[in-house]
């Protein structure tokens, strides 16, 4: 079975107390740590929309797709003029 569950997506979060930057922070890289551990794949994965940014490409393409669009951005996109946000490695 699968399930799929998408909150409210017009949210917007601030921290108006810098202070506790680092307490939240390490909660949310805790708790993101297990739920990867419970996902059924190896490591991180995430859709590249959803991520945080820190992931890494592996995690936001997959180490099955990372090769294969790291061979296409070589040839479609070798002076990187794409990609600005979560860009494939070359």
């Amino acid at each position: 079975m699968l399930i799929c569950i998408h909150g409210y997506r017009s949210i917007e979060g601030y921290m108006n107390d810098t202070s506790i930057y680092e307490i939240v922070n390490e909660f949310q890289q805790s708790l993101r740590s297990r739920i990867a551990a419970s996902s059924g794949y190896v490591g991180l994965a995430t859709y590249a929309g959803y991520a945080r940014g820190n992931e890494g490409a592996t995690a936001w393409y997959s180490s099955d797709n990372l090769p294969r669009l790291t061979s296409l951005k070589r040839i479609w996109d070798p002076d990187h003029l794409f990609g600005y946000n979560k860009p494939i490695p070359v």
